[in-house]
């Protein structure tokens, strides 16, 4: 396996594999701009053996009508992309930074009624991006071998980065019900509070 600058020689020089710390060096306020200025990415490199890199993983995913009044045929492509292309270049088009790795099922349950049928179409969603990621999973834990941009050999793990979904979505991923922040433990009524409220942790999830 390769980093993508090994199959697409316009974002080879556009691939950063160390965490950077912006502004500080030259006296200034420190400059968050690249996913490897951020302070995730500076937890992650520290976490891991000396000489291991990593590349953070962009999923996507959303689903996509095909047609409307003629069957209501839908779609759920699932993403994927690295973090550490830089931004500029990853949201071109042209740059093909993002690859389909698979159309996630929509399935329909028969004889089941609307809330039994929202949470067995979650637990479809979730062994599938399961699936889909099994391999990534083992190259974060565990690193794997792959090419940089300069053709060297690296151990590299693959730490998802981020998720890119629309508000629905985001309840699904995260297993929260409509009306409630996925990413915080308010309620809709508590959405225009002044203050933040505590995030919604793996450990509430679960």
């Amino acid at each position: 396996m390769a980093l993508p600058g090994d199959q697409n020689r316009l974002i080879q020089n556009e691939v950063s594999v160390d965490a950077v710390l912006e502004g500080r060096a030259r006296g200034r306020e420190r400059v968050y701009s690249e996913f490897m200025s951020a302070d995730l990415a500076w937890e992650i490199q520290s976490e891991l053996p000396e000489g291991h890199l990593f590349l953070g993983v962009i999923g996507a995913s959303d689903k996509t009508p095909l047609t409307i009044g003629t069957g209501n045929k839908e779609m759920h492509p699932l993403l994927l992309s690295i973090a550490n292309i830089h931004a500029g270049v990853r949201m071109k088009a042209t740059s093909h930074s993002f690859a389909l790795a698979a159309y996630l099922p929509i399935p329909k349950f028969l004889n089941v009624s609307q809330p039994v049928q929202a949470i067995l179409a979650a637990c479809v969603y979730h062994f599938a991006i399961s699936v889909v990621m099994k391999n990534l999973k083992i190259a974060h834990q565990d690193g794997a071998v792959m090419s940089d941009p300069q053709g060297y050999l690296r151990v590299i793990h693959t730490p998802l980065a981020t998720w890119i979904a629309d508000y629905p979505e985001q309840l699904l991923i995260a297993c929260v019900s409509s009306k409630n922040s996925p990413i915080s433990t308010a309620t809709a009524a508590q959405f225009g509070d002044p203050f933040p409220h505590p995030p919604c942790t793996r450990q509430q999830t679960l």
